[in-house]
């Protein structure tokens, strides 16, 4: 565990996708750890969160209702849709998975807080919502742009926390099973 108070929570979760989308085995084994959403709501993420606190976390489409129980479990209030992924091959063409509704090109990132976090954004502000950017070839990894905008928007000694990371990046600690350095998050009481 740790004792610090984080300002900034950036998190991809694993959702388990079960038969929710093409990764049901049909496409091989995942190289990350899937998570239920029990589990998920089960991390005591409200323990490492500062009293104010800005939560920006990644979703598709299809798991737009669990990551309000997800981000309600663990303390944070929805906000807005913050950031839109059109993820594009190399060619400009949309890159798409294909669900039982049709074609999927696009991942959002939701916005959510906990307190009032509005009056300290000190950075970038003035960031457009839609983004198209190349996909980096790998099974849920996102482009660090992302990570970039969200570090320009909060400065000023904010401190920070990429969760389920697989790599660690300057001015931010990491918790994930991939990352160097992870910190522990503990598991709520039921």
């Amino acid at each position: 565990m740790t004792n610090k108070k984080y300002d900034v929570i950036y998190a991809d979760p694993p959702w388990k996708y079960g038969s929710k989308g093409p990764r049901s085995g049909r496409f091989g084994k995942l190289d990350y750890s899937a998570m239920t959403i029990r589990d998920l709501c089960k991390m005591d993420v409200n323990s490492v969160a500062g009293e104010n606190c800005v939560l920006h976390m990644w979703v598709t489409g299809a798991f737009m209702e669990e990551a309000m129980i997800v981000s309600g479990a663990w303390g944070f209030r929805f906000i807005r849709v913050d950031k839109v992924w059109n993820k594009k091959k190399a060619s400009g063409k949309p890159h798409a998975a294909c669900g039982p509704w049709g074609m999927s090109d696009c991942e959002f990132i939701l916005l959510f807080v906990k307190g009032s976090m509005c009056s300290k954004q000190k950075g970038k502000r003035n960031q457009y919502v839609g983004t198209d950017e190349v996909y980096p070839g790998v099974h849920s990894k996102k482009p660090d742009l992302f990570r970039e905008q969200i570090d320009a928007r909060y400065q000023d000694g904010m401190i920070k926390l990429e969760m389920f990371a697989r790599s660690a990046a300057p001015g931010w600690d990491v918790f994930g099973d991939q990352a160097p350095g992870s910190i522990s998050i503990g598991q709520v009481e039921s």
